[in-house]
């Protein structure tokens, strides 16, 4: 059931949408991340009780990330690809030593289907300082000197990010 349209939402109506009791501790920031209500977290966009105005608790919804991935480098090189979700720490995602290097064609590397919500951003870069660039829709070309790519917010259900890297620049 979505919380109301309109009028007054208090935090037990947040507590209920999302399957918890009425009366357990809540917290605006908290209520934010669980509904995937964007906003900024360094004051300069205010989260508000009006924001919830019609939304349903999608708890435990999937949201999974598949990477398709090229190399447009004449000589291609090893390296590590990293992925930071909301700012956190890198964790290693595809490592060419293991993996293969990549080819010039753009193909599916591998889907990220654990750790992520609606609204989350994820950062990729390398091991190495090379360029990359990235679409959500088909392997761009690389261009400029971008070392680093950071997708929209993700959606509940399958997103997909297309990355070109070109391994034999080091920026």
């Amino acid at each position: 059931m979505a919380l109301p349209s309109s009028g007054q939402i208090s935090f037990a109506d947040l507590n209920v949408e999302r399957g918890l009791s009425a009366t357990t501790e809540a917290d605006l920031a908290t209520a934010g991340t669980d509904f995937a209500v964007s906003y900024a977290t360094d004051g300069t966009d205010v989260l508000s009780m009006d924001e919830f105005y019609g939304l349903s608790y999608g708890g435990g919804s999937t949201v999974t990330l598949t990477v398709y991935m090229k190399d447009t480098a004449t000589i291609k090189r090893h390296f590590i690809l990293y992925a930071a979700v909301n700012a956190g720490p890198p964790v290693d995602v595809y490592n060419t030593n293991s993996g293969g290097l990549l080819t010039g064609t753009c193909t599916q590397k591998f889907t990220i289907d654990s750790g992520l919500a609606a609204g989350d951003t994820v950062t990729f870069s390398t091991s190495t300082t090379i360029t990359m660039a990235g679409l959500t829709v088909n392997c761009p070309n690389v261009l400029g000197s971008n070392t680093t790519y950071t997708t929209v917010g993700l959606v509940t259900g399958a997103n997909t990010v297309y990355l070109t890297v070109k391994s034999d620049t080091n920026v």
